[in-house]
């Protein structure tokens, strides 16, 4: 939440970006959120949680509001001044990124399309931040704060 107040006040120097492809995966996210609270209500025990939740379906009203949420929350992060770039997906870059760096499919697939266009990838995943990516700095939204090149002056 510290990073989100930040760019409320406009603490940093620099664009910040997402992309179609992350968007897409907070749906799957909130589908999941859903699910495993479906789950638990009927007693179920999490460790089959993906294999059962490929059996389930999204009744249409639960997939409308999520539809709704995610368009809120494009719209909120819009008039913070994050821009959403349409994912553009380069399957030899993620395979590169796959191969070269051990990364699963969707990090890769992240990696590939901010190492296009920025210079910092900000996430809370430790293990992606571990990984010395030589393309873009992966950093914590705290590590931010220590980027002096990167904070906007501001007066007190």
């Amino acid at each position: 939440m510290i990073l989100h107040e930040d760019m409320k006040i406009g603490k940093y120097e620099l664009r910040f970006q997402t992309s179609s492809w992350a968007i897409s995966e907070l749906a799957q996210t909130a589908m999941d959120y859903r699910l495993g609270v479906k789950m638990i209500r009927e007693g179920r025990t999490p460790e089959f949680f993906n294999k059962w939740k490929r059996q389930q379906i999204i009744n249409p009203v639960e997939a409308m509001q999520i539809h709704g949420s995610l368009r809120s929350f494009v719209q909120h992060i819009e008039v913070l001044g994050v821009v959403v770039t349409e994912g553009i997906i380069n399957s030899e870059r993620i395979h590169d990124f796959t191969l070269r760096y051990g990364l699963n499919a969707p990090d890769a697939t992240h990696i590939s399309i901010a190492s296009r266009d920025c210079g910092y990838f900000v996430t809370n995943d430790e293990d992606l931040c571990d990984k010395k990516i030589k393309e873009i700095h992966v950093v914590k939204p705290a590590t931010l704060e220590t980027y002096a090149h990167l904070r906007r002056f501001m007066p007190r």
